[in-house]
């Protein structure tokens, strides 16, 4: 009797879990269902997705209301069944949480870092700051590489604001720090470092002396050359048959800052070709970009900073910039020079455990059910919208105003992305658009996409087969497209 009336209290508790547990998965399906379907913020990777995250859900809500009529005896049996299962598949995703590494950044490392083990390879496994303060110890002042996006914070107001300023002015300096031995990135095992030139870019010493440039790139880290030797990048290659070829490329740059760069260095020299070499995210920093008061300047205006005149006050600006973050916190610095946010082990971190476990991502992840092919066309989380197409539609034409001002041509060269071979379903949704607006602007295209797909293999293009850069043989097919399509054209204007 005793025993009947605790399974009776026993399966009342199971009972009140099973309501529990129901309700649970009708937020969790909603939860599904408001991400994946309402705004369409996040896509599933396979048709297994939607069932899985609508379907399990709310199938197991139905049979956990449908276990409240069962025998007491089986409602506990049941219920230990189901706690047990649950409990399990939360410590799973509680052991990948806490061994997963702390960002995307952090995973495609380990992963090269992987593949150049099994293919024999040393890999040199330091941070940026590390290889800095190492070549600080040996006598060499070196810093770490430095973009404008790094220097824009968000205000209150969502606008977005440098953290420079001189004599009380808002600055965004466009380059780094000049003449200092800069500390780039590292994707094929070696950093690479080199000296920036006088006005800080990845250029040869002494390449502005003359005043006379015929041939300027624009661009963000694949033009700047990220990765690979600094004789090996594309541009380093165009200048070997161009010599006065200058590279204004930087990490992270965006339309509108390839625009500010445009006015600022290249105007003055008036070179005959301009590339504009366009990677598959720009519309993705436009989005940032376009929150610059400061930025959005060089479109409404012949709006200029005089950044050329103010290199002195820049680099002091930037070296102070430089020193009081690594002061502050280096772990936190080097987030930032890697453009990633790391999870924190500190108690706001351990706040939001819970919710990370509940959300069952790193499963969910392994499970290929997140983001990618499904979304709907034109709804892709990354499509810019008719706005952002729109002012990137103003800023080539105002860069084609000025480059054709001083009697050169504006060259707009398309360069593809890793995903866009290793699984086309996952590729930027912006490439057509782009290419509409370049091309209904009148501009010479250069698409890399045919030449890369082409090619036998083109994984092989990106360091260890991972989402990257390109190696020195991408660098090298885009040297070679570039330098031929530029021929082609110059003929065509003879004849």
């Amino acid at each position: 009797m005793a025993a009947e009336r605790y399974i009776e209290r026993a399966a009342r508790v199971a009972g009140m879990l099973f309501i529990g547990g129901a309700v649970f998965c009708v937020l969790v399906a909603g939860y599904f269902f408001y991400y994946y379907s309402w705004t369409q913020q996040r896509c599933f990777s396979s048709s297994a997705g939607p069932l899985l995250s609508y379907g399990l859900p709310l199938g197991l809500a139905g049979l956990l209301v449908a276990a409240l009529w069962l025998r007491p005896a089986y409602k506990l049996n049941l219920a230990l069944v189901l706690l047990s299962t649950g409990m399990a598949i939360c410590l799973a995703e509680l052991l990948f949480i806490l061994t997963k590494p702390g960002s995307l950044a952090e995973m495609r490392d380990q992963a090269r870092q992987k593949a150049a083990r099994a293919s024999g390879m040393d890999f040199d496994t330091r941070s940026r700051l590390q290889v800095v303060l190492d070549l600080r110890r040996e006598g060499i002042d070196a810093i770490p590489a430095i973009a404008p996006s790094m220097l824009l914070r968000q205000g209150e107001n969502g606008n977005v604001k440098s953290d420079i300023a001189i004599e009380g002015t808002e600055v965004l300096p466009l380059g780094g720090v000049a003449n200092k031995v800069t500390v780039l990135c590292n994707e094929t095992g070696t950093y690479l470092i080199y000296r920036s030139d006088e006005y800080s870019f990845h250029n040869p010493q002494g390449i502005w002396a003359n005043g006379h440039v015929d041939i300027v790139a624009l661009g963000d880290s694949f033009t700047q050359g990220y990765c690979v030797p600094s004789d090996k990048n594309f541009v380093a290659l165009i200048r070997r048959q161009w010599p006065a070829t200058l590279n204004l490329g930087n990490q992270g740059d965006g339309p509108l800052a390839m625009l500010a760069t445009l006015k600022e260095y290249a105007q003055p020299l008036r070179p005959k070709v301009v590339l504009w070499f366009y990677f598959e995210n720009d519309l993705m920093d436009l989005r940032r970009e376009k929150n610059s008061p400061l930025l959005m300047r060089y479109v409404e205006s012949e709006f200029s900073q005089g950044l050329r005149s103010k290199q002195t006050e820049i680099d002091h600006a930037l070296v102070a910039y430089i020193e009081s973050a690594m002061a502050q916190s280096m772990s936190q610095f080097e987030d930032q020079l890697a453009e990633i946010t790391r999870k924190p082990r500190d108690i706001r971190w351990l706040l939001t455990l819970p919710v990370q476990v509940i959300k069952l991502g790193s499963i969910r992840n392994r499970l290929g059910l997140v983001s990618g092919g499904l979304c709907t066309p034109g709804t892709h989380p990354d499509a810019a919208s008719v706005a952002e197409r729109e002012l990137f539609r103003t800023v080539l034409l105002k860069a084609r105003e000025a480059v054709r001002g001083w009697g050169g041509t504006l060259y707009f060269v398309f360069l593809p992305g890793w995903e866009r071979y290793a699984g086309p379903q996952f590729a930027n949704p912006n490439r057509e658009p782009v290419l509409t607006v370049a091309r209904d602007l009148g501009l010479p295209v250069i698409d890399l996409h045919p030449i890369f797909q082409a090619h036998p293999d083109p994984l092989a293009l990106f360091p260890f087969r991972q989402s990257g850069h390109y190696t020195e043989e991408g660098h090298r097919i885009v040297a070679e497209e570039v330098l031929r399509s530029i021929s082609l054209t110059q003929e065509r204007r003879k004849t």
